[in-house]
């Protein structure tokens, strides 16, 4: 019975140590954008767009119609990189097949009031940076209008923009990776 009891403690110590083992080279070992993405669960073939950051890379993955934000930071060991995850971000519904009634320069005027309105909106950064209006802040939106090449929000020209085919239907994503807005009035040009 003793052995029997020793011979399962053993087995059970061995799984616990691979797992801890496959944790750590899985969070630490991951040499591609590729395989760090597949570490995590999340499927590679879905990237619609990547864009390498100086101090971090955004990568950009649909699903019909949601959209996640994956952001790795890269780190250089044994003159290797390695490609950790540091966050990720997910919008349900992101894309859609109908019409709005509303103008992209109206749309955008509205939800960046209304988180003008809204105080300590928590953005998709390793903190906080929107604490009051006057900071900055990551702000994404899509449109189908490739007009929207030319926006500025005060002044300010989109980090990037890529297109996205959503069920036949071309979708232009645009992205600030760090608006900057005024405590006065939201200008908006397209």
């Amino acid at each position: 019975m003793k052995r029997k009891v020793l011979v399962f403690g053993l087995f059970l110590g061995m799984i616990m140590t691979s797992f801890f083992i496959a944790g750590y080279i899985k969070k630490n070992y991951a040499h591609t954008i590729y395989q760090a993405l597949k570490f995590s669960g999340i499927g590679s073939e879905q990237i619609v767009f990547q864009q390498e950051e100086k101090d971090h890379i955004d990568v950009f993955l649909a699903d019909g119609s949601n959209l996640k934000i994956v952001i790795m930071k890269a780190k250089e060991s044994n003159g290797r990189k390695n490609y950790e995850i540091i966050q990720t971000s997910e919008w349900e519904d992101f894309f859609s097949d109908e019409e709005t009634s509303i103008s992209d320069t109206d749309a955008i005027k509205n939800q960046l009031e209304m988180m003008r309105s809204i105080e300590n909106v928590p953005f998709y950064s390793d903190k906080e940076i929107h604490k009051s209006f006057g900071e900055s802040l990551f702000f994404i939106r899509s449109t189908r209008s490739k007009e929207i090449k030319n926006l500025k929000i005060n002044g300010q020209r989109p980090t990037n923009i890529f297109t996205y085919n959503y069920k036949g239907v071309v979708n232009y994503v645009y992205y600030y990776e760090e608006l900057k807005l005024e405590h006065d009035k939201v200008k908006v040009r397209i």
